[in-house]
């Protein structure tokens, strides 16, 4: 069942195929636009850094992961070989966490 043309119509359109454009993998998406407004990323969609673990002790692990092409510093809490709390934060972010740390250390040598 044909909808809305009548046979004698059918001939004066014609249905072209949509055009496809081929995309190379590995290729940034940012090369699609012509202009591209998006705040350059810390680290580069080219660079794959290698997952990275330390454990703290007491079941608490500090890991460096890649999720969905951006990368996350993860701690977990383990007890009983099971992961009881988690906790992500960006790369982008560890500087601000460093600072973080060093002001607690700073914060507590006042009473030790």
């Amino acid at each position: 069942m044909k909808r809305g043309f009548f046979e004698e119509e059918e001939e004066d359109y014609q249905i072209l195929p949509t055009k496809k454009t081929a995309t190379k993998k590995g290729k940034p998406a940012s090369t699609a636009f012509d202009l591209d407004l998006s705040p350059p990323c810390s680290v580069s969609d080219e660079k794959k850094i290698p997952p990275y673990s330390i454990y703290l002790g007491k079941g608490v692990v500090i890991e460096l992961k890649e999720f969905r092409k951006s990368y996350y510093i993860a701690f977990s809490k383990s007890a009983d070989g099971e992961v009881k709390n988690r906790f992500n934060l960006a790369l982008d972010q560890l500087h601000v966490l460093l600072k973080a740390v060093e002001a607690l250390v700073e914060y507590l040598k006042g009473y030790n």
